[in-house]
């Protein structure tokens, strides 16, 4: 017991208690507090004889106005201690919460093989309950189905003494289950807009659910007009936005919109498209109007400019939102034209990027 005493009193000087212990009887924060101060600290404090939060329901004070029913209970006040209101504190999400239920799993992908099994089990099962259901006198038994392998086997005598009419019959049947069938196919097959609706709602979740990647190419020269169609309608088709600027320099091509369209784009530009071929030779002729050595010459060069004619991928990123509203082309004779409808976009480095960049081999 003197041990704790002593323990208590190095503690409260320590914490700057002391002058205030040695008030309740001792001499001094450095003199040994007596017995009877120290007892004070070690004995905890008796409860009030009322406690706050019960004052206001007790007219005189005190717990003895329960018996005796003198409530002090408002019920029409605004400033009644009770009231009908609740408070219903904010949720808070604990922080562990997420760390317990684990990282969210990857959906499974089934094989083909896996996916046509789970199908037949499924059937199988089906069939099953229909034959019991049928056992049982639930519903009625479907009539044979009548093919030209089996209608011997299914009319019996009847195939035998009528076969052209059972024949007609069966081929007639199965005219009517083709029919059906693709009456089925076309009431679930979708409609133009249908399509374009579903295509564009997965571009847009596309969007929310990855972000907005953006790919930057450097062309040589874009004199095919297939080529300038394919970069304009694929992307179109892709629900891509972006620009193509046209330059006697150089050519870029700036695409931005989901990961999966992005990716159908960078595969056109960097495999599908042949950048080397020319323009065809009807054309050729035709501009040239019988001018044999000029267009001779012309014919040497363009075939020349088109075998070193390349696409290159210049950068590609993902960015905080896009920069386009749709995809479209621009000529730009001069690199000030280019710079200055790039600035609109604040994109002006796209442009000096594509062009202090070269090919490497």
């Amino acid at each position: 017991m003197e041990q704790l005493k002593r323990e208590i009193a190095e503690r409260a000087r320590k914490v700057g208690l002391a002058s205030s212990v040695a008030g309740l009887g001792g001499q001094g924060g450095d003199e040994e507090m007596d017995e009877a101060a120290l007892n004070r600290l070690l004995i905890p404090q008796e409860p009030p004889a009322v406690e706050w939060w019960d004052s206001q329901l007790l007219a005189n004070g005190s717990y003895d106005d329960i018996d005796r029913g003198n409530m002090r209970v408002e019920e029409n006040s605004t400033t009644a201690p009770i009231t009908h209101y609740i408070q219903h504190p904010v949720p808070i999400k604990p922080p562990m919460e997420e760390l317990r239920q684990g990282p969210a799993t990857k959906k499974l992908y089934l094989t083909k093989k896996e996916t046509k099994k789970l199908r037949r089990l499924r059937r199988l099962e089906l069939n099953a309950e229909k034959r019991e259901k049928i056992r049982m006198g639930l519903i009625e038994a479907e009539p044979p189905k009548l093919k030209l392998q089996n209608m011997v086997k299914v009319m019996g005598t009847d195939a035998i003494q009528g076969p052209s009419k059972v024949e007609a019959m069966t081929r007639s049947q199965i005219e009517q289950r083709k029919a059906a069938h693709l009456n089925a196919n076309n009431e679930r097959k979708l409609t133009k807009e249908q399509r374009t609706e579903k295509i564009v709602t997965k571009a847009q979740q596309d969007l929310e659910k990855n972000g907005v990647f953006v790919n930057i190419y450097k062309i040589g020269n874009l004199s095919n007009p297939r080529h300038k169609f394919k970069l304009v309608k694929n992307a179109q088709q892709l629900y891509l936005t972006g620009v193509v600027l046209i330059n006697s320099h150089f050519c870029l091509v700036v695409v931005e919109g989901g990961i999966k369209g992005i990716r159908a784009y960078k595969k056109l530009l960097m495999h599908r498209i042949d950048w080397s071929e020319s323009l065809p030779d009807l054309l050729s002729t035709a501009n040239n109007n019988g001018d044999d050595e000029n267009g001779d010459s012309n014919d040497a060069e363009s075939s020349v400019q088109h075998k070193e004619n390349s696409c290159m991928l210049v950068w590609e990123g993902q960015v905080a939102s896009p920069s386009f509203r749709s995809f479209k082309s621009r000529v730009c004779p001069t690199e000030n034209d280019a710079k200055s409808w790039l600035a609109r976009a604040n994109l002006v480095s796209y442009w000096e990027t594509a062009k202090h960049t070269q090919k490497t081999l």
